[in-house]
């Protein structure tokens, strides 16, 4: 019997079968375009030379401020968001690694949202040499999963304080170009669906313990 292969960081962005990426937030300490491109061409379907072709964006990423900008020459599809200058870091490293996907049925208008929470960069050398735990969680839309919207609706939150931080300016003007407004209209949406999430009182979101046990876990591995 073959031996079943661990999937890697960036094979949690490929998305099942008759669905694929629509867009997505990202947040971490550290990143690479190889890293990305392998991750965009399995959430996108599309191949580096495609999504160069098409132009757009499809996932959004802050970094710590101090990591150098990822280019959308060397990574297209991915917008490396710049750190606002006017703005006071309330924090010493940006350093957790979560993401928020959303993904659409290729034949249907059926939609699902996927969490990440990672000990890994997004990175090269994570995929080929580190030891490093996943956590991740997909939730049906239509699908009344009380503890998926907690966590779901926590983690958009967390995410939503670390975009104060940054420029959007691109994502969120309209534009005249039918580019821009494509892109414009796939970030106005993922805000939608998040912000159409309803949570139970009741329910306490597993999200930011997560956080903490993979950070501690990552350290005893480390």
């Amino acid at each position: 019997m073959s031996k079943k292969l661990v999937p890697s960081l960036a094979s949690y962005f490929a998305p099942p079968r008759g669905f694929k990426g629509e867009f997505g937030l990202v947040t971490g300490y550290s990143a690479d375009a190889e890293f990305f491109n392998d991750a965009l061409e399995k959430f996108t379907l599309n191949m580096k030379g495609q999504r160069a072709y098409q132009g757009g964006i499809s996932l959004a990423l802050m970094l710590d401020p101090n990591h150098a900008q990822i280019s959308p020459i060397a990574c297209p599809g991915l917008l490396h968001l710049a750190f606002k200058h006017d703005v006071t870091k309330q924090f010493n490293l940006l350093h957790s690694k979560v993401a928020l996907l959303t993904f659409k049925a290729i034949e249907s208008d059926e939609q699902f949202i996927r969490l990440i929470v990672s000990t890994g960069n997004w990175t090269r050398q994570t995929l080929e040499d580190s030891l490093d735990l996943v956590w991740s969680i997909d939730v049906k839309l239509d699908d009344k999963d009380a503890q998926g919207n907690a966590d779901i609706l926590a983690a958009y939150h967390f995410l939503s304080d670390v975009l104060t931080y940054f420029d959007t300016a691109i994502l969120s003007n309209s534009g005249n170009s039918k580019l821009i407004s494509e892109t414009h209209n796939k970030y106005a949406m993922f805000h939608k669906l998040l912000d159409d999430v309803v949570v139970e009182e009741n329910i306490k979101p597993r999200f930011l313990t997560i956080v903490q046990h993979l950070f501690w876990s990552s350290c005893l591995l480390s």
